[in-house]
Protein backbone atom coordinates (compact mmCIF):
# COMPACT_ATOMS: atom_id res chain seq x y z
CA UNK A 1 0.00 0.00 0.00
CA UNK A 2 2.58 2.06 0.21
CA UNK A 3 4.67 1.85 -2.37
CA UNK A 4 1.50 2.64 -4.09
CA UNK A 5 1.76 5.80 -2.36
CA UNK A 6 5.03 6.83 -3.11
CA UNK A 7 4.69 6.14 -6.88
CA UNK A 8 1.64 8.50 -7.01
CA UNK A 9 3.70 11.17 -5.29
CA UNK A 10 6.44 10.78 -7.50
CA UNK A 11 4.97 10.65 -10.60
CA UNK A 12 3.26 14.06 -9.16
CA UNK A 13 6.70 15.31 -8.59
CA UNK A 14 8.13 14.39 -12.17
CA UNK A 15 4.98 15.49 -14.39
CA UNK A 16 5.44 19.17 -12.14
CA UNK A 17 9.27 19.23 -13.09
CA UNK A 18 8.02 18.18 -16.91
CA UNK A 19 5.82 21.24 -16.69
CA UNK A 20 8.36 23.83 -15.33
CA UNK A 21 7.95 23.16 -11.97
CA UNK A 22 5.18 25.05 -11.88
CA UNK A 23 1.18 23.84 -10.70
CA UNK A 24 -0.45 23.73 -14.19
CA UNK A 25 -4.39 24.50 -14.42
CA UNK A 26 -6.71 23.87 -17.60
CA UNK A 27 -6.48 27.26 -19.44
CA UNK A 28 -9.57 28.59 -20.55
CA UNK A 29 -10.05 29.36 -24.58
CA UNK A 30 -10.09 32.88 -25.25
CA UNK A 31 -12.49 32.06 -28.15
CA UNK A 32 -15.12 30.35 -25.50
CA UNK A 33 -18.49 31.73 -24.59
CA UNK A 34 -18.18 33.97 -21.70
CA UNK A 35 -20.57 35.79 -19.64
CA UNK A 36 -20.86 39.61 -18.79
CA UNK A 37 -21.26 40.48 -15.13
CA UNK A 38 -23.51 43.35 -15.90
CA UNK A 39 -26.03 40.82 -17.93
CA UNK A 40 -25.36 37.12 -17.61
CA UNK A 41 -25.63 34.79 -20.59
CA UNK A 42 -25.56 31.38 -20.13
CA UNK A 43 -24.53 30.46 -23.88
CA UNK A 44 -23.52 31.85 -27.39
CA UNK A 45 -23.08 31.11 -31.21
CA UNK A 46 -21.26 33.12 -33.37
CA UNK A 47 -21.28 34.19 -37.03
CA UNK A 48 -18.72 34.78 -39.45
CA UNK A 49 -20.44 36.99 -42.00
CA UNK A 50 -19.43 38.59 -44.90
CA UNK A 51 -21.68 41.64 -46.06
CA UNK A 52 -22.45 43.00 -49.71
CA UNK A 53 -24.09 45.46 -51.80
CA UNK A 54 -25.85 43.67 -54.66
CA UNK A 55 -22.80 44.83 -56.71
CA UNK A 56 -20.55 42.91 -54.53
CA UNK A 57 -18.79 45.93 -52.41
CA UNK A 58 -18.30 45.15 -48.77
CA UNK A 59 -20.82 47.52 -47.29
CA UNK A 60 -20.39 49.05 -42.95
CA UNK A 61 -23.81 47.65 -42.14
CA UNK A 62 -25.02 47.30 -38.76
CA UNK A 63 -26.58 43.86 -38.06
CA UNK A 64 -29.57 43.69 -35.21
CA UNK A 65 -31.72 41.80 -33.77
CA UNK A 66 -34.74 41.57 -35.99
CA UNK A 67 -37.82 40.58 -33.34
CA UNK A 68 -38.74 42.30 -30.36
CA UNK A 69 -39.09 38.90 -28.87
CA UNK A 70 -35.20 37.76 -29.85
CA UNK A 71 -33.98 40.63 -28.00
CA UNK A 72 -35.53 39.68 -24.87
CA UNK A 73 -33.84 36.59 -25.21
CA UNK A 74 -30.57 37.18 -26.84
CA UNK A 75 -27.82 39.97 -26.87
CA UNK A 76 -24.98 40.71 -30.10
CA UNK A 77 -21.67 41.01 -29.89
CA UNK A 78 -19.65 42.58 -32.65
CA UNK A 79 -18.57 45.48 -34.59
CA UNK A 80 -18.65 47.05 -37.73
CA UNK A 81 -17.15 44.57 -40.71
CA UNK A 82 -13.91 45.65 -41.94
CA UNK A 83 -12.62 46.80 -45.42
CA UNK A 84 -13.58 43.40 -46.64
CA UNK A 85 -16.89 43.64 -45.49
CA UNK A 86 -16.41 40.73 -42.75
CA UNK A 87 -17.68 40.54 -39.26
CA UNK A 88 -18.26 38.46 -36.48
CA UNK A 89 -21.38 38.28 -34.67
CA UNK A 90 -21.35 36.60 -31.08
CA UNK A 91 -24.82 35.75 -30.10
CA UNK A 92 -25.57 35.95 -26.52
CA UNK A 93 -28.22 33.86 -24.79
CA UNK A 94 -29.77 35.31 -21.92
CA UNK A 95 -31.80 32.44 -20.45
CA UNK A 96 -31.86 28.77 -19.69
CA UNK A 97 -34.10 27.17 -22.97
CA UNK A 98 -34.61 23.81 -23.19
CA UNK A 99 -32.82 23.39 -26.98
CA UNK A 100 -29.62 24.11 -27.81
CA UNK A 101 -30.85 25.52 -31.24
CA UNK A 102 -32.69 28.32 -32.17
CA UNK A 103 -33.98 30.30 -35.61
CA UNK A 104 -33.03 34.42 -34.92
CA UNK A 105 -34.23 36.73 -37.15
CA UNK A 106 -31.37 39.36 -38.17
CA UNK A 107 -31.94 42.49 -39.47
CA UNK A 108 -28.51 43.93 -41.63
CA UNK A 109 -29.01 47.60 -42.30
CA UNK A 110 -27.12 50.75 -44.41
CA UNK A 111 -27.12 53.13 -43.27
CA UNK A 112 -28.88 53.57 -39.67
CA UNK A 113 -32.72 54.28 -40.64
CA UNK A 114 -31.86 57.86 -39.11
CA UNK A 115 -30.58 58.84 -41.96
CA UNK A 116 -31.89 59.80 -44.72
CA UNK A 117 -31.70 58.52 -48.87
CA UNK A 118 -31.76 54.97 -49.79
CA UNK A 119 -31.48 52.54 -47.22
CA UNK A 120 -30.10 49.22 -47.90
CA UNK A 121 -31.29 46.11 -46.12
CA UNK A 122 -32.12 42.55 -45.64
CA UNK A 123 -33.93 40.36 -43.17
CA UNK A 124 -32.67 36.65 -42.49
CA UNK A 125 -33.93 33.92 -40.35
CA UNK A 126 -30.75 31.67 -39.29
CA UNK A 127 -30.28 28.48 -37.09
CA UNK A 128 -27.84 28.89 -34.74
CA UNK A 129 -26.70 26.32 -32.61
CA UNK A 130 -25.45 27.59 -28.84
CA UNK A 131 -22.69 26.24 -26.73
CA UNK A 132 -22.40 26.59 -22.81
CA UNK A 133 -20.40 29.03 -21.21
CA UNK A 134 -16.52 28.15 -21.26
CA UNK A 135 -17.13 26.35 -24.55
CA UNK A 136 -16.14 27.50 -28.21
CA UNK A 137 -19.26 27.61 -30.22
CA UNK A 138 -19.93 26.90 -33.63
CA UNK A 139 -19.19 29.57 -35.88
CA UNK A 140 -21.79 30.23 -39.09
CA UNK A 141 -20.41 31.36 -42.03
CA UNK A 142 -23.31 33.83 -43.68
CA UNK A 143 -23.36 36.35 -46.70
CA UNK A 144 -25.66 38.91 -46.61
CA UNK A 145 -26.22 40.88 -49.82
CA UNK A 146 -28.12 44.08 -49.07
CA UNK A 147 -31.04 45.18 -51.07
CA UNK A 148 -31.99 48.48 -51.76
CA UNK A 149 -35.10 50.39 -50.79
CA UNK A 150 -35.92 53.66 -52.60
CA UNK A 151 -36.86 55.37 -49.02
CA UNK A 152 -36.36 55.09 -45.45
CA UNK A 153 -40.10 55.02 -45.22
CA UNK A 154 -39.79 51.49 -47.61
CA UNK A 155 -39.88 48.30 -45.28
CA UNK A 156 -37.04 45.88 -45.59
CA UNK A 157 -38.20 42.74 -47.18
CA UNK A 158 -38.31 39.71 -45.11
CA UNK A 159 -36.94 37.18 -45.34
CA UNK A 160 -34.49 38.30 -48.77
CA UNK A 161 -33.45 34.88 -50.82
CA UNK A 162 -29.84 37.06 -51.40
CA UNK A 163 -28.50 34.99 -48.35
CA UNK A 164 -25.64 31.99 -48.75
CA UNK A 165 -24.90 29.46 -45.27
CA UNK A 166 -21.90 27.83 -45.00
CA UNK A 167 -22.62 24.70 -42.63
CA UNK A 168 -21.13 25.53 -38.81
CA UNK A 169 -17.83 24.52 -38.10
CA UNK A 170 -16.31 24.18 -34.52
Amino acid sequence: MCSIRRRRVLLVVVSGLACGGEVTHPRIDPTACASASDDPTVGCARIDARILYSSGQPAPAFVHLDHSSDADRYRLVGSLPDSTGRTVVEVQRRRIEPFDTATVVFLVTMPPASQLGSVFCTVSPVRLHFSGLGAVPDTLRINWTLATLSTTSDQCAAPTPSMTVAPNER
